[in-house]
Protein backbone atom coordinates (compact mmCIF):
# COMPACT_ATOMS: atom_id res chain seq x y z
CA UNK A 1 0.00 0.00 0.00
CA UNK A 2 2.58 2.67 0.90
CA UNK A 3 4.23 1.80 -2.60
CA UNK A 4 1.53 2.68 -3.98
CA UNK A 5 1.19 5.86 -1.97
CA UNK A 6 4.84 7.19 -3.15
CA UNK A 7 4.22 6.42 -6.91
CA UNK A 8 1.48 8.61 -6.51
CA UNK A 9 3.23 11.29 -4.81
CA UNK A 10 6.14 11.19 -7.25
CA UNK A 11 3.51 10.92 -10.14
CA UNK A 12 2.14 14.51 -9.11
CA UNK A 13 5.35 15.83 -8.65
CA UNK A 14 6.05 15.02 -12.29
CA UNK A 15 2.97 16.48 -13.08
CA UNK A 16 3.56 19.65 -11.35
CA UNK A 17 6.86 19.87 -12.83
CA UNK A 18 5.79 19.47 -16.35
CA UNK A 19 2.73 22.01 -15.68
CA UNK A 20 5.31 24.52 -14.91
CA UNK A 21 8.39 23.95 -17.22
CA UNK A 22 6.86 27.12 -19.79
CA UNK A 23 8.42 29.33 -18.25
CA UNK A 24 11.99 27.51 -19.21
CA UNK A 25 10.87 27.45 -22.62
CA UNK A 26 10.80 31.17 -23.54
CA UNK A 27 11.40 34.64 -22.93
CA UNK A 28 9.60 38.12 -22.94
CA UNK A 29 11.52 40.91 -24.84
CA UNK A 30 11.43 44.30 -25.62
CA UNK A 31 12.95 46.64 -27.37
CA UNK A 32 16.09 47.63 -25.57
CA UNK A 33 15.11 51.47 -25.31
CA UNK A 34 11.86 49.96 -23.07
CA UNK A 35 12.30 51.24 -19.51
CA UNK A 36 10.84 48.66 -18.26
CA UNK A 37 12.98 46.50 -16.30
CA UNK A 38 10.27 43.20 -15.50
CA UNK A 39 6.32 42.75 -16.41
CA UNK A 40 4.13 41.17 -14.46
CA UNK A 41 1.50 38.53 -15.70
CA UNK A 42 -1.38 40.57 -15.40
CA UNK A 43 0.06 43.21 -17.66
CA UNK A 44 1.21 40.77 -19.84
CA UNK A 45 -2.21 39.73 -20.07
CA UNK A 46 -3.80 43.14 -20.67
CA UNK A 47 -0.96 43.86 -23.40
CA UNK A 48 -1.58 40.60 -24.98
CA UNK A 49 -5.75 40.69 -24.92
CA UNK A 50 -5.56 44.64 -26.15
CA UNK A 51 -6.37 45.97 -22.93
CA UNK A 52 -3.17 47.49 -22.76
CA UNK A 53 -2.62 50.65 -25.58
CA UNK A 54 0.39 52.20 -24.04
CA UNK A 55 3.21 50.71 -21.79
CA UNK A 56 6.49 52.51 -20.30
CA UNK A 57 5.68 55.94 -22.17
CA UNK A 58 4.77 55.11 -25.32
CA UNK A 59 2.22 52.95 -27.42
CA UNK A 60 2.59 49.27 -27.09
CA UNK A 61 2.78 46.66 -29.84
CA UNK A 62 2.21 43.18 -29.14
CA UNK A 63 4.30 40.56 -31.21
CA UNK A 64 2.77 36.95 -31.65
CA UNK A 65 4.50 34.30 -32.98
CA UNK A 66 2.34 32.01 -35.95
CA UNK A 67 -0.09 30.11 -33.99
CA UNK A 68 0.82 26.88 -35.38
CA UNK A 69 4.27 26.98 -33.64
CA UNK A 70 4.35 25.42 -30.55
CA UNK A 71 5.72 27.97 -28.21
CA UNK A 72 2.89 30.05 -28.95
CA UNK A 73 0.17 27.87 -27.66
CA UNK A 74 2.58 27.84 -24.42
CA UNK A 75 2.76 31.41 -24.34
CA UNK A 76 -0.95 32.22 -24.94
CA UNK A 77 -1.63 29.80 -22.05
CA UNK A 78 0.79 31.01 -19.77
CA UNK A 79 -0.06 34.43 -20.24
CA UNK A 80 -3.80 34.64 -21.14
CA UNK A 81 -5.10 31.22 -19.79
CA UNK A 82 -6.55 30.81 -23.11
CA UNK A 83 -5.51 28.24 -25.66
CA UNK A 84 -4.67 28.74 -28.88
CA UNK A 85 -8.35 28.68 -30.09
CA UNK A 86 -9.98 30.12 -27.74
CA UNK A 87 -7.45 33.53 -28.18
CA UNK A 88 -7.89 33.47 -31.99
CA UNK A 89 -11.88 33.21 -31.47
CA UNK A 90 -11.23 36.29 -28.67
CA UNK A 91 -9.86 38.29 -31.41
CA UNK A 92 -12.43 37.77 -34.19
CA UNK A 93 -14.67 39.05 -31.65
CA UNK A 94 -12.97 41.78 -30.75
CA UNK A 95 -12.50 42.78 -34.18
CA UNK A 96 -16.02 42.67 -34.85
CA UNK A 97 -16.84 44.88 -31.71
CA UNK A 98 -14.33 47.27 -33.52
CA UNK A 99 -11.95 46.42 -30.01
CA UNK A 100 -8.60 46.38 -31.31
CA UNK A 101 -6.83 44.57 -33.79
CA UNK A 102 -4.96 41.11 -32.82
CA UNK A 103 -1.35 41.37 -32.33
CA UNK A 104 1.33 41.26 -35.22
CA UNK A 105 2.19 37.45 -36.09
CA UNK A 106 5.68 36.98 -36.95
CA UNK A 107 7.04 33.18 -38.20
CA UNK A 108 9.97 32.80 -36.17
CA UNK A 109 12.26 33.94 -33.38
CA UNK A 110 14.75 36.04 -35.66
CA UNK A 111 11.63 37.50 -37.06
CA UNK A 112 10.26 38.39 -33.61
CA UNK A 113 13.75 39.54 -32.62
CA UNK A 114 14.12 41.64 -35.70
CA UNK A 115 10.61 43.62 -34.93
CA UNK A 116 11.08 44.04 -31.47
CA UNK A 117 14.42 45.57 -32.07
CA UNK A 118 12.74 48.16 -34.27
CA UNK A 119 9.82 49.12 -32.96
CA UNK A 120 9.98 51.30 -29.52
CA UNK A 121 6.97 49.83 -28.34
CA UNK A 122 6.75 46.28 -28.82
CA UNK A 123 7.26 43.26 -26.93
CA UNK A 124 7.34 39.78 -27.92
CA UNK A 125 8.94 36.09 -27.13
CA UNK A 126 11.29 33.87 -28.00
CA UNK A 127 12.75 30.49 -26.98
CA UNK A 128 14.18 30.55 -24.26
CA UNK A 129 18.76 31.06 -25.41
CA UNK A 130 18.02 33.02 -28.59
CA UNK A 131 17.94 36.34 -26.98
CA UNK A 132 21.11 38.43 -28.32
CA UNK A 133 21.96 42.16 -27.17
CA UNK A 134 19.40 43.42 -29.88
CA UNK A 135 16.75 43.17 -27.10
CA UNK A 136 15.82 43.33 -23.37
CA UNK A 137 14.69 39.98 -21.85
CA UNK A 138 12.38 41.19 -18.98
CA UNK A 139 10.50 38.01 -18.12
CA UNK A 140 10.23 34.38 -18.45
Amino acid sequence: MNFFKSIKSVLIVFAFLASTTWAQEFVIIVNPSNGASKISKAELKRIFNGRMKSWSGGKVVPINQMYTSPLTGKFIKASTGMSVDEYKTYWVQQQIKGKGTQPMLQKSDTAVKLMVASIPGAIGYITKGSEDATVKVIGN
